[in-house]
């Protein structure tokens, strides 16, 4: 409760000097120079004190001299293994500062890639990845390193390291075969895999995922993988066409998944592909059902892609015309039309709804008449 306290002070009296801070080459917070945090983080004795002069430092900024080779220091130097990981994080957090500044700051590269590689704590490697990952694109220099660490011990570095060549993008692309090797290995945890497929991705676009498609498969249907990855990898495969083939039956029980954005994902991947998810028709019926809105209506879009091989679902379809949410029935008239002839029980129904008031409404409902009337 003490150091929280102690926290609170900190911010509160730093925020204040901030002011004087982008004034002042050496600004004075709490009664000390900036020059004087520095030498206190560098010397105290005591880590909790070492730890509030980076507190100090943080909102102190990285414009004024030698803050950022201070905090630099303290991730190289400190014997304090906390201390060491709050250095590195504050290093991650403070990298859009200096962007925004437009600063040269190479040593914060350097030293997270010196941590990442050296450091004998399992923590401060994890954070020296991560915080690699908030620099982006930048960190390019840190991908042997980072690809290298894809095979460490720790889990959690593991998973760290592929979410960050997953940011830095395509100029990670040296780090692919480990990647792909990272994602192969069944003996590895689903987050260093999920990441590693998401890496994968967006490293190498569809030309990776066609390659890799049977791993990417194993994880966007692995539940307990991070969801993000899974989300992610939905859309990439939405856009493979014909060599989406394995994934259907997994996209297809994605659609119950508990997680709404993997559910969305894997309804929008099924639209995207149109009738290539054929197979996967009787359970975008099912998701036609579904309480969330954006999944119903990518899944009724999924349905009328089928044209009239979804005519089984006519009567589902014009369940979803007695929605109240517009884009639903939006969704269910054009789908409708898409099937074409074998959807003209639905008519009746249609023709009713080019009286609506709303104009949107009664121009598909026309367009979607004329469709099942006139299609071959």
């Amino acid at each position: 409760m003490l150091r929280r306290s102690l926290i609170v002070a900190l911010l509160t009296a730093t925020a204040a000097a901030l002011p004087t801070a982008a004034q002042d080459e050496n600004p004075t917070v709490l009664g000390k120079k900036t020059s004087e945090w520095l030498e206190l983080l560098h010397s105290d004795k005591e880590p909790k004190r070492r730890r509030a002069a980076l507190i100090v430092l943080e909102q102190v900024g990285p414009k004024v001299r030698n803050v950022l080779p201070g905090i630099c220091r303290a991730l190289e130097r400190d014997p304090d293994e906390d201390n060491r990981v709050a250095a590195a994080q504050l290093l991650g957090r403070m990298w859009a500062r200096v962007v925004e500044a437009n600063l040269d700051a190479p040593e914060v590269i350097d030293s997270l890639i010196t941590a990442l590689k050296r450091d004998k704590s399992e923590k401060v490697r994890e954070a020296a990845a991560l915080a690699l990952g908030r620099v982006g694109p930048p960190a390019r220099l840190a991908v042997p390193e980072l690809a290298a660490a894809l095979k460490d011990k720790h889990a959690g570095i593991r998973a760290a390291a592929a979410e960050t060549l997953g940011r830095i993008g395509p100029d990670a692309k040296e780090a692919l075969p480990a990647l792909l090797e990272a994602l192969k290995d069944r003996t590895g945890d689903r987050f260093s895999r999920g990441f590693a497929a998401l890496a994968l991705v967006r490293i190498g676009g569809t030309e990776s995922a066609v390659e890799s498609l049977p791993a990417l498969v194993e994880t966007l249907g692995d539940a307990e993988a991070p969801a993000e990855a899974r989300v992610a990898l939905a859309r990439v495969v939405g856009r493979l066409g014909k060599d989406a083939a394995p994934a259907i039956p997994v996209l297809a029980k994605a659609l119950k998944d508990q997680n709404v954005e993997v559910r969305r994902s894997a309804a929008a991947a099924l639209s995207e592909l149109g009738p290539e998810a054929r197979a996967a028709l009787p359970a975008l019926q099912e998701a036609m059902k579904d309480p969330d809105r954006a999944v119903r209506c990518q899944a009724i879009y999924a349905v009328g892609g089928q044209g009239k091989e979804a005519a089984a679902a006519v009567p589902a379809l014009l369940e979803q015309l007695k929605e109240s949410v517009t884009e639903v029935r939006l969704a269910a008239i054009r789908a409708l039309g898409n099937i074409g002839p074998e959807a003209k029980d639905a008519v009746p129904a249609l023709t009713r709804a080019t009286q609506e008031a709303q104009a949107e409404i009664r121009e598909a409902a026309a367009l979607a008449i004329k469709k099942i009337q006139t299609m071959p």
